[in-house]
C-alpha cells in the first residue's frame, strides 16, 4: 500500500497557535475548527535565528504572531536565508509545553507580496466559511419552523386556502420568514393575495 502523506494546509500564525493541540497515533496535531490538521504550510519573515551542529531554531512572524520552528535534522534547511527574508515553510506539527510549533520538511525564500496574499487568501476563505456556516444556520432555524406552518395550513384549509393573518397569529417565531421560505421552495403557493394553500 501507497504511504498517504496528510496534505500540508495553509494556515495564518495566530490561527496555529489557538488550535487545541494533542497526541494522535504518536503524532502530533492541532484541531482548528472542526478540522484534525498535522502539517501546515506558512509564510512569514524571520526574526530570530540559531542554529548548531545539528539543529536549527528560527521564529518567523507573519503580522498575526510569531512561531518557533525547530529543525532536528542534520540537513540544514535556513543555512542559506537570513534575518528579514520571507519564507514558506512546509512541515510538520511539533509540541513542546503545550505549544505547537512547526518541524520543516520544505523551506523556500518568498517575497512579500505572497506574505500578503497569502494572509488575504486565507482570511478570504475564513469569510467565505463562514457565512455558509451562517447560511447553514439560518436555513436550520427555518426549517425547524416549517412543518409547523405546513400542518397549520393542512388543518385550517377548508378548501379555500388560509388566510396569511391567521398564520401570524398562530404565533409560530419568524412565520413571515418561513411562509416566504416555503413559498420560494415550492411547498406552499399563494392562490390569491394573502391566501396560502399547500402544493400537494
Amino acid at each position: 500500500m501507497a504511504f498517504m502523506r496528510n496534505p500540508a494546509v495553509k494556515m495564518r500564525t495566530v490561527d496555529i497557535l489557538n488550535s487545541q493541540v494533542w497526541s494522535e497515533n504518536n503524532q502530533t496535531v492541532i484541531v482548528y475548527g472542526n478540522k484534525k490538521i498535522y502539517r501546515v504550510n506558512i509564510i512569514g519573515a524571520i526574526v530570530v535565528k540559531e542554529e548548531s551542529s545539528n539543529s536549527e531554531y528560527v521564529i518567523i512572524d507573519d503580522s498575526t504572531g510569531r512561531i518557533e520552528i525547530r529543525n532536528f535534522n542534520e540537513k540544514k534547511l535556513f543555512s542559506n536565508i537570513n534575518l528579514g527574508e520571507i519564507v514558506n515553510v512546509i512541515g510538520r506539527i511539533g509540541e513542546f509545553k503545550s505549544l505547537p510549533y512547526i518541524i520543516p520538511e520544505i523551506v523556500s525564500k518568498t517575497t512579500n507580496h505572497w506574505l500578503r496574499y497569502r494572509l488575504a487568501e486565507i482570511l478570504s476563505k475564513q469569510i467565505h466559511t463562514q457565512q455558509e456556516e451562517n447560511i447553514v444556520k439560518e436555513t436550520q432555524s427555518i426549517k425547524a419552523g416549517e412543518n409547523e406552518i405546513i400542518d397549520f395550513i393542512r388543518k385550517n384549509d377548508s378548501g379555500d386556502g388560509v388566510n396569511i393573518m391567521d398564520i401570524f397569529s398562530a404565533k409560530i417565531d419568524n412565520a413571515e420568514e418561513k411562509v416566504n421560505a416555503l413559498k420560494s421552495a415550492g411547498y406552499i403557493f399563494e392562490i390569491k393575495p394573502g391566501i396560502y394553500k399547500i402544493l400537494e
